[in-house]
């Protein structure tokens, strides 16, 4: 396989992506003529870029690897296209995973369809991720998510509440809701050593769930109050659901940090992929798992391998509380819940899932 690169065409991917020696040994002889790569030459190249184009954050350096990543992507397309996925009917047996292994661990995907997963629109309107709305129906009045939404929102009010000075819900606030939210059970031992007393700042999943309603704009703080907005209200009309599940799920999943839950903040890669692990969820059949099981097909490769450079990560942790246990707020997997592995955790993992049906009503893909 040949490639047409100019100058700053290596330059770039000399300075802004992770190369195989050879490949790099390749682009650094001084030559006008086609840059000659073997398929698997050519399969390492096009999963570098991919990943020096999806973790860029550089608006102009991401600009410059898009050029060079389409010039690639033009010339492997037609050796890749030979490797289309499985219907979703014969799935069992699609995707293999063996390791880290960059150009084998693709789902079986094309690099330039995991770049439809990474980094176009979830729309039903482009390739990739599709979300549909439209298709929930009634499904979505049933998840956590729209039921915690109509409890908060409903203890609220018109009026709304007032905010402590720090802009949290104040405490009168959080007494009530942590019992229509049903956490009260759960912050109890902490309830007894506090005197009755807690802060919103005590509860995290309720601190986490304000947080996500202001920043999809359904509620806001103003002058000292917190109060439902105009646009949170339309949202919350009724016969709205699907509008309003459709919203949060955006917010949820592409604006807030989901770091939040497992505290390893310096991991911010599986959660820019997430688009690649709906897929790699959508074509893999399992009830139960093991570590060594559900991961792979849910991390891109990339990732895998960013997570093995990171000393003291606990990958499975990550998993479960950035992926799983938000899918399961949304209703897209059943959760199933036992004793942790480690014994001095008190509370329990997730040990076994099962897609919904409303998963697969809600995120298609255009692959």
């Amino acid at each position: 396989m040949n490639l047409n690169f100019t100058y700053t065409d290596r330059k770039t991917l000399i300075q802004k992506t992770e190369l195989h020696w050879a490949i790099r040994q390749k682009l650094s002889i001084p030559t006008e003529a086609p840059l000659t790569l073997t398929p698997t030459e050519l399969k390492s190249l096009t999963a570098s870029t991919l990943k020096a184009y999806a973790f860029q954050n550089n608006s102009k350096t991401r600009q410059a690897i898009q050029q060079v990543l389409s010039k690639i992507l033009a010339a492997g397309e037609d050796s890749f296209s030979r490797h289309q996925p499985k219907t979703t009917a014969d799935h069992e047996n699609l995707v293999t995973f063996p390791g880290n292994d960059t150009s084998e661990g693709l789902a079986r995907l094309s690099p330039y369809q995991v770049s439809h997963l990474l980094n176009l629109d979830w729309s039903p309107d482009t390739p990739g991720v599709q979300l549909r709305p439209e298709a929930t129906t009634s499904d979505v009045t049933s998840t956590g998510i729209i039921q915690w939404v109509t409890a908060f929102t409903k203890a609220l009010g018109k009026k709304g509440t007032r905010s402590t000075q720090a802009g949290n819900l104040n405490r009168k606030f959080v007494d009530l809701i942590v019992v229509d939210l049903g956490l009260k059970e759960n912050l109890q031992p902490l309830y007894n050593r506090r005197g009755n007393v807690i802060n919103e700042s005590d509860a995290p999943s309720l601190l986490f769930f304000r947080l996500g309603l202001e920043s999809a704009g359904i509620i806001e703080r103003r002058k000292g109050r917190f109060r439902i907005t105009g646009y949170g209200a339309e949202l919350l009309q009724p016969g709205n659901e699907s509008n309003l599940y459709h919203h949060l799920f955006v917010t949820w999943f592409q604006q807030l940090d989901l770091a939040f839950w497992d505290g390893y903040l310096g991991c911010p890669h599986f959660q820019e992929t997430f688009g690649y692990s709906f897929y790699g969820l959508s074509v893999v059949k399992f009830s139960d798992y093991r570590k060594d099981q559900f991961l792979p097909p849910l991390l891109l490769p990339a990732v895998v391998v960013d997570f093995a450079k990171m000393d003291d990560v606990d990958v499975a942790t990550i998993v479960e509380y950035r992926f799983f246990r938000q899918l399961g707020f949304f209703g897209l997997v059943d959760l199933k819940f036992g004793p942790s592995e480690v014994s001095w955790e008190k509370f329990e993992r997730v040990i076994g899932f099962r897609k919904t049906r409303l998963f697969d009503q809600y995120i298609t893909f255009g692959i």
